[in-house]
C-alpha cells in the first residue's frame, strides 16, 4: 500500500511493519505490533510513541478501542494512524489480504 496523504511516513512504515508481520525498527519513534486476542479471536494494532501508548485498534471488527494524547506529536501521530488505517480498509479484504482495483472490472 502506498502512503496515504496526510499519513506521516513514521506511521506508515510502523503500522506497515507490523501488518506485514515485521518487527518494528529499534531506531524509530513510532512502533507498532500486532497482538492476537484468543477471547475475541481478532488481532490488536497497538501504536507507541516512545513509551506512550497511542492506540489500540481492532483490526477485524474495525474498532477504535483506546486512544490518547498529551503532547502535539502524539496528536499528530494519532491522526495520522486514523488516516493510515482507514486507507488500510479500502485497500485490503477482511482477512488482511491486499485488493486489487483491476479485480472489481472483472466481475
Amino acid at each position: 500500500m502506498r502512503q496515504p496523504d496526510g499519513c506521516m511516513k513514521q506511521i506508515h512504515s510502523a503500522m506497515g511493519r507490523a501488518t506485514g508481520g515485521h518487527k518494528p525498527l529499534q531506531s524509530s519513534k513510532w512502533k507498532a505490533f500486532l497482538d492476537w486476542n484468543e477471547p475475541g479471536q481478532t488481532y490488536f494494532l497497538h501504536l507507541y510513541h516512545y513509551q506512550h501508548l497511542v492506540l489500540v485498534y481492532d483490526l477485524w471488527n474495525r474498532k477504535l478501542l483506546y486512544e490518547w494524547h498529551e503532547k502535539p506529536a502524539d496528536k499528530r501521530g494519532l491522526d495520522s494512524a486514523k488516516i493510515w488505517l482507514k486507507a488500510y480498509h479500502e485497500h485490503t479484504d477482511s482477512t488482511g489480504k491486499e485488493v486489487s482495483n483491476e479485480s472489481n472490472y472483472n466481475r
